[in-house]
């Protein structure tokens, strides 16, 4: 039933534009997860992959910006236009062609081994994401992370998860990353 309700709602409106985003408004209540929402923006995808360090560079920006979460909403930079909401913003930070969804993300990345994260990977469910940034605690159970996340108006952040919240994430690695070369001994 959900799948047709989404399905109407995107018969209903083919295109939604970037000025007019209140088209999305007018679609049902059941578009309001990240997982349904269709908005396309005016990304710039990097196809031949990011490195770690291009990651933070790119996530930095929606920090100092403080952008406000929205499904309905586009943010633009020097990277593109991409959704506001938490798959929009690792779809910007991976260099994706557009805005990918929680569902989608597993298509550009691999599940990895949770002691395996480094800067760049992913901490991933169905119904958020979430950029890993560093470990907060030599247990390695705390992730600091930046995070697009709502409620509606909630600004990017960098902060801190609970061991039980970072347990109910899958740790992804984008497909593409760029590991830095070792140096040399």
């Amino acid at each position: 039933m959900l799948r047709n309700t989404v399905a109407a709602a995107l018969s209903a409106a083919a295109v939604v534009l970037l000025t007019a985003p209140a088209a999305l408004a007018a679609a049902p209540a059941a578009l309001n997860d990240d997982f349904q929402i269709l908005l396309y923006c005016q990304e710039i995808g990097v196809p031949g992959g990011v490195s770690r360090a291009d990651m933070m560079v790119r996530s930095q920006p929606w920090i100092d910006a403080r952008v406000p979460y929205s499904q309905a909403g586009c943010h633009s930079n020097q990277y593109g236009s991409y959704r506001t909401d938490c798959s929009g913003y690792v779809s910007l930070i991976w260099g994706l062609g557009r805005s990918e969804t929680t569902l989608t993300l597993r298509n550009f990345s691999s599940l990895i081994n949770r002691a395996d994260l480094r800067t760049g990977d992913a901490l991933l469910n169905d119904g958020h994401v979430a950029l890993f940034v560093r470990w907060a605690d030599g247990a390695r159970t705390q992730p600091v992370v930046r995070e697009q996340a709502g409620p509606n108006g909630a600004p990017t952040v960098e902060r801190t998860w609970s061991a039980g919240t970072a347990s109910t994430y899958e740790p992804r690695r984008y497909h593409k990353v760029i590991e830095a070369p070792t140096p040399p001994p």
